[in-house]
């Protein structure tokens, strides 16, 4: 009756990894089957698979001569891979391994798992991984290295778009405040960093930050007090902690969470690179904050061993609720137009003439290419005709073209220089417009009026 729940894909793993164990010489052992509970669930397998042929090199995974493997094949299996885990504990901490003993096998299933392979390929990843790990090449200098492992659980996001504060010489941390400013309901930029000497503005949202100097375990800590933990062993002392905890807090307006940006040097852009920040940020839910709040008052008010009593007890029952960050700074990202034709136009000045059928398509793509000051030119206004070829809304109707146009690129790239000048390109260049300011000009009014009026004005 059991094995009625295994699925036709399973069935057809189980086909595979016979004739993968036939082929091994021994290398490969199945142990265990445990077959699905219940429809759609995973078939286990216990394996022992031989790891003495693997070579090992200072750092790498130092394996017994056999090891005993978990894998999880899923009820769509092909279409799902399987999973691996090791069967103890003895690589917890190490990058990769994920829970202990899970084995981050994938970084992006749907580019690299091909369903095609079956279980040939999933054991042809499970061995180039194994081989790697020995060799401690898991992280190699010419790729990225693998983040460390926090489980967002908030809806709120954070968007990060510039560098982090460098770490003075013969410092082990920075310490300070980041300035949030709320780009919509669910995602914050991160606008400003600032340090803290003194109370923050009240009228302004704040994220409580520690930079370290030295890097952060492969998993984050769940609560609050094994972070406590984990930074005290990294320098950082529960006092200076809690003063940069307590400086926030006591800005936040009253229902409001609380936010702490942690950095571990543990990522870099490219091969040779030194090592920059890795942020994460968690998230005190507002009840927390408000017994934080309370718990420092009174150890203002009295400092007795019973306030801090309360403070340990807080941080031990209070969980990290971890947002999830867009890290886009500079220093550690490449814009994904790099070496692209469109990136030429990163930080250019452009004039564009024309906001119709052409210009509105090619005014967005300036804008997303990094353009960092756009002149848009027309004489026209939006009607309801042009809308199924133009880059125009419903609610324009009736509005220039060349000022609802800068609306929209405005909202796609906020930090560039948009105009618009409302001119009739027939009659020529607009004489208040400084024709050498600009590092190319684009003529997109398909008007052979247009282009002749400008060639007498510029020959």
């Amino acid at each position: 009756m059991a094995e009625d729940k295994l699925s036709q894909g399973q069935h057809l793993a189980l086909d595979q990894l016979s004739d993968i164990v036939q082929a091994s010489n021994d290398a490969v052992e199945i142990v265990q089957t445990e077959l699905p509970s219940s429809d759609g669930g995973s078939l286990l397998l216990h394996l022992s698979i031989e790891t003495i042929e693997y070579e090992r090199k200072e750092g790498g995974f130092k394996f017994r001569q056999r090891e005993p493997f978990r894998v999880f094949v899923p009820s769509r299996f092909p279409i799902e891979p399987p999973s691996a885990e090791f069967a103890h504990h003895r690589f917890v901490g190490r990058a990769h391994v994920q829970w202990g003993n899970h084995l981050c096998l994938y970084q992006a299933v749907d580019v690299e798992w091909a369903a095609s392979d079956g279980m040939f390929g999933f054991f042809k990843r499970l061995d180039e991984w194994l081989r790697d790990a020995a060799c401690n090449l898991l992280d190699p200098n010419d790729a990225p290295l693998h983040p460390p492992i926090e489980y967002p659980s908030s809806d709120t996001k954070l968007s990060v778009e510039i560098d982090t504060p460098e770490i003075k010489d013969g410092s082990r941390f920075w310490m300070g405040a980041a300035k949030l400013t709320e780009r919509n309901r669910y995602c914050y930029d991160i606008s400003e960093w600032t340090e803290v000497s003194e109370a923050l503005p009240n009228d302004e949202r704040f994220a409580a930050v520690i930079l370290l100097g030295q890097s952060m375990p492969t998993e984050y800590p769940a609560t609050i007090s094994t972070l406590i933990v984990a930074l005290k062993a990294r320098g950082i002392p529960f006092d200076l902690l809690f003063s940069i905890l307590k400086v926030v807090a006591l800005c936040q307006k009253e229902g409001e969470p609380l936010y702490f940006l942690l950095g571990a040097p543990m990522r870099r852009r490219a091969a040779g690179e030194r090592l920059r920040q890795h942020l994460t940020t968690w998230k005190m839910a507002p009840e927390h904050v408000k017994a934080f709040r309370d718990i420092v008052m009174e150890c203002s008010e009295t400092d007795t061993e019973a306030a801090w009593k309360l403070l340990l007890d807080w941080a031990t029952e209070t969980k990290t609720e971890w947002c999830r960050v867009y890290d886009n700074r500079p220093e550690v990202t490449y814009r994904r137009d790099l070496h692209t034709s469109a990136s030429w136009f990163f930080g250019k000045t452009v004039a564009l003439l024309g906001c119709g059928a052409l210009g509105s398509h090619i005014g967005e793509y300036l804008a997303r290419a990094g353009a960092k000051k756009l002149l848009l030119v027309d004489q026209s206004t939006v009607n309801p005709g042009i809308l199924v070829r133009q880059q125009f809304r419903h609610s324009l109707v009736g509005f220039s073209k060349q000022r609802s146009l800068a609306v929209q690129l405005m909202g796609i790239s906020p930090k560039a220089e948009i105009s618009c000048e409302f001119a009739n390109l027939t009659k020529g260049w607009p004489s208040k417009i400084n024709l050498h300011e600009f590092d190319v000009i684009i003529d997109v009014t398909a008007s052979k009026r247009v282009a002749s009026a400008l060639q007498l004005d510029w020959c």
